[in-house]
């Protein structure tokens, strides 16, 4: 279920390893950002309130529907792509829009940090998951991780820890 719109700009306040990602990407002043399992795009949203700008990758087209009706209702610089992690490649749509090599921005494939936030639990090879993330990360930037640490219950909910892949344990 999406994140309720209400929620989307105080949500880093319930959910807490969000909030230390969040605080992190805002005191390093982090203005580019990619969200590889964006879902609804609430991390995303939340962040472009702090001025940040991104790109949200994530394989449910009706969340990233949501996405981008959030984005363009606030006005937001976000972009949402339906891909998987492994196969997302920014350079290849960017190719695709922009023909000319000349004419690619040379900073739009490029991301000061890069967000796997609950989505490695979820993956048959979290291994090509980081390859994805350092491929679009420019010099200096950070990857940002979070997984839960139970197998269950996830988000309050036992059937929820039912689609991990793999249990995190720290």
């Amino acid at each position: 279920a999406p994140c309720p719109e209400d929620l989307v700009f105080r949500r880093h306040e319930q959910v807490k390893r969000f909030s230390v990602i969040r605080r992190k990407i805002v005191e390093r002043k982090h203005k580019t950002v990619l969200d590889l399992g964006c879902l609804d795009g609430w991390q995303l949203l939340n962040l472009a309130a702090t001025g940040v700008t991104g790109v949200g990758v994530d394989l449910c087209p009706e969340s990233l529907s949501v996405a981008r009706e959030r984005a363009a209702k606030w006005g937001f610089d976000l972009h949402f792509v339906e891909s998987g992690i492994e196969h997302f490649d920014l350079y290849d749509l960017l190719a695709t829009k922009y023909p000319d090599p000349w004419a690619e921005p040379s900073s739009g494939s490029r991301f000061d940090a890069v967000i796997l936030s609950e989505v490695l639990e979820h993956v048959l090879d979290p291994l090509v998951c980081f390859q994805t993330a350092a491929k679009h990360l420019a010099p200096g930037g950070i990857v940002y991780v979070s997984v839960p640490a139970t197998p269950i219950p996830h988000h309050g909910k036992v059937e929820d820890a039912r689609e991990h892949l793999r249990i995190y344990t720290e």
